[in-house]
């Protein structure tokens, strides 16, 4: 990173030089002409040249491109790779060209029907602009930048309105020692932030017990009004009653039909008894 104070002296554009990551060693794949490298950290890579190792080599290639080991390449650029020798002259491909990547697992596909790269390995050297801050330098150096919250919000000032046609002028910024996070009056502390996330789980927690609690309750007031047994007695007592209602019933027709029969005896017994008295009442006054 390059940091720029505002002020007296000459214009240089930071962003003019480049960064370059030189020697990294590409390793063979499972696949016939096929490399992996790392650029080594997330760089906002722009530039890649491969340096191939035997010379009159021509080979066309792909380059892709993915954040984590195991997920999708992408291609990021395409070109033919070349390395040809003439006498004391040397001409190779230019570097790659390619929109910033911050991806830092690469894969290099070289075609193979021209006998691809040869033996020996490809080494590879990665290039990027590097970051660069410009602010207004208030007070006396060194001044100390902070920088890792990815959760602060910005204040940057676009640089043409800070600038405004003023000259810069450019310094080397250097890595110091870890700081601790200045805590931010607008924001919440991760203290804070930790107690508020306990306490939403435990209000969580707290109304699922409850709700727990009125289940079971509701569930005793229920089982307490309706004991286990009651259907099955009240459908016995049901039962019986239609049974003695029945027999009742059978009772009051078996004497009904008795009573008609009862009259009918007293009836035929006195005919019986007229009868056999006037037979003997004639024979009586017969002889007399």
């Amino acid at each position: 990173m390059e940091v720029q104070a505002a002020g007296a002296g000459r214009a240089q554009l930071a962003d003019s030089r480049r960064e370059w990551r030189e020697g990294i060693v590409a390793q063979a794949g499972p696949k016939a002409g096929e490399y992996f490298f790392s650029t080594g950290g997330p760089y906002p890579v722009d530039r890649l040249r491969l340096d191939l190792p035997q010379p009159n080599t021509v080979a066309p290639a792909v380059v892709y491109s993915c954040g984590e080991l195991g997920g999708a390449w992408r291609e990021v650029s395409s070109a033919t790779l070349f390395r040809l020798h003439n006498g004391a002259v040397e001409q190779n491909n230019p570097s790659l060209q390619l929109m910033p990547d911050t991806d830092r697992h690469c894969r290099v596909v070289v075609d193979t029907r021209n006998g691809g790269l040869g033996s020996g390995a490809l080494t590879v050297a990665a290039g990027w602009r590097p970051a660069t801050l410009t602010f207004v330098a208030r007070g006396s150096a060194p001044f100390t930048l902070g920088v890792g919250n990815a959760s602060a919000v910005s204040t940057a000032v676009g640089r043409d309105e800070l600038l405004m046609g003023a000259s810069s002028v450019i310094a080397t910024a250097r890595v110091g020692e870890p700081l601790a996070l200045a805590q931010n009056g607008n924001g919440p502390s991760p203290a804070s932030a930790d107690a508020c996330r306990y306490v939403l789980w435990a209000a969580l927690l707290l109304a699922v017990g409850s709700l727990g609690a009125i289940a079971w309750r509701l569930a005793r007031s229920v089982s307490h009004r309706v004991p286990a047994g009651d259907g099955s007695g009240v459908s016995g007592a049901m039962a019986s009653g239609l049974g003695e209602t029945a027999a009742g019933a059978t009772d009051a027709v078996r004497t009904t039909s008795a009573t008609p029969q009862n009259g009918a005896n007293p009836a035929a017994g006195g005919a019986a008894s007229a009868a056999s008295a006037t037979p003997a009442g004639r024979q009586h006054d017969g002889n007399d």
